[in-house]
């Protein structure tokens, strides 16, 4: 074809993604260059205007130049042109730069993926993901509120349970397998909460959907709690944020006609957030340094830092004491504890 039959193919190529993006289930993601290296050395530009009005999040990989000719040269599958290692860097180079700019201008967040393993540059996508959508969310969350925020941890704060506890052999889900995961890479990062949400995005969604119905029937809020819950209500905005299940956590507000934004996601084809400590910290130092009053509550060190970043700090005692939380939060300026450890979960649904 001759450039303007490409160009005008290209944009409806995206436009035709764009269409189909907006009845689909899940996130859609295109992988493809901005410019194309040609045997003379310049570029042929394939960025088009319905790029920059499509496109919502844009990441340029980054891969040495060396790794890339290598790849070049080991592909038994397409005859590629040769190109020596610094045509092959100064092309990258040229696509970042005028990719940056593209987005400058119309608005699109940029970031750079620059591991050099595959599995970590998926880590960081859906780590830069879960921020940026926080960011996007504590705007929204501005332009209708009074810029006061109580955020609350779910499991094991609202309730002393866990809704794992509700598991039974049809669901589909091995809670044994979920705690092997924290208790293998010994800590709450991200990339711990992102093998979880791998491994839920296994389980067939009618499973997952029965085990999500099910589960916010039987889930009784603490009194102590849902008190709190009501008198807060009154002047300021509710966050419940869960790095479990955001639709269990729905159900369960709508069950006791609860305002309430919910934050999370285990879904890595569905959700706009995979939450871990890291995110939980992040969503309160945002509406913080944006000048808002926030109480969190929590009772684990998946809350810390979340914790930590609010003004007003309440460990809420479910299961157990954690001694550890306490010691990171000992010089907080405004801690209070809150014991819900009495509070009996009853089955209120079959």
């Amino acid at each position: 074809m001759d450039d303007e039959d490409k160009y005008r193919y290209r944009e409806l190529v995206i436009r035709e993604i764009e269409s189909r993006h907006r009845h689909a289930p899940y996130h859609t993601i295109v992988a493809g260059h901005y410019a194309f290296l040609k045997k003379d050395g310049s570029y042929e530009v394939a960025w088009t205007e319905a790029d920059g009005d499509v496109y919502d999040y844009l990441f340029c990989i980054v891969s040495p130049a060396e790794k890339i000719s290598e790849q070049c040269l080991m592909d038994i599958h397409r005859i590629r042109m040769t190109h020596s290692v610094s045509q092959l860097g100064n092309w990258q180079n040229f696509e970042c730069k005028e990719l940056e700019a593209r987005c400058r201008l119309k608005d699109i967040p940029f970031s750079l993926l620059s591991s050099s393993e595959i599995d970590t540059r998926i880590v960081e996508f859906y780590k830069t993901m879960a921020q940026y959508n926080i960011s996007e969310l504590c705007k929204q969350l501005k332009l209708n509120s009074n810029n006061s925020y109580s955020i609350f941890d779910c499991d094991g704060t609202l309730f002393s349970g866990d809704c794992l506890d509700y598991l039974t052999s049809s669901d589909g889900i091995k809670g044994e397998a979920i705690r092997s995961i924290f208790k293998n890479r010994g800590d709450y990062c991200f990339e711990s909460f992102f093998e979880v949400a791998k491994y839920y995005s296994k389980i067939p969604g009618n499973q997952m959907q029965d085990f999500i119905y099910r589960t916010s029937q039987s889930i009784i809020l603490d009194p102590c709690m849902l008190d709190i819950l009501k008198k807060h209500s009154f002047n300021r905005t509710l966050i419940w944020i869960t790095s479990g299940f955001p639709g269990i956590w729905k159900l369960v507000a709508n069950r006791y006609d609860l305002n309430v934004k919910v934050v999370g996601g285990n879904n890595l084809a569905q959700s706009e957030i995979i939450v871990s400590n890291e995110e939980k910290a992040f969503l309160a130092r945002t509406l913080v340094e944006a000048g808002a009053d926030v109480v969190a509550f929590g009772d684990s060190m998946v809350d810390a830092g979340m914790l930590k970043n609010a003004q007003k700090a309440v460990i809420v005692i479910g299961e157990k004491i954690r001694r550890e939380l306490f010691e990171y939060l000992e010089n907080h300026r405004d801690l209070s504890v809150i014991d819900i450890r009495q509070t009996q979960t009853t089955e209120v649904a079959k």
